[in-house]
């Protein structure tokens, strides 16, 4: 099967994930696409709509609480 068969993760999962790839400070957040393509075997343009999300909902997902520092 090739990756495109694959569901895609939910936003939560990758806004967690990429929660903890800031928190580390293992790249700069518009860098981390390649993160997402690689943790959750997705495509480029999946990876960057999933990363555009996070950044559009970061400041609120913060001040909610729901962000993990």
């Amino acid at each position: 099967a090739n990756r495109m068969d694959k569901t895609l993760p939910s936003q939560r999962d990758v806004n967690i994930f990429l929660d903890v790839v800031r928190s580390s400070g293992v790249t700069n957040m518009y860098g981390a696409a390649p993160y997402i393509e690689e943790h959750f075997n997705v495509g480029r343009r999946e990876a960057k709509e999933f990363l555009f999300v996070w950044m559009k909902t970061f400041r609120e997902r913060r001040e909610n609480g729901e962000v993990i520092e």
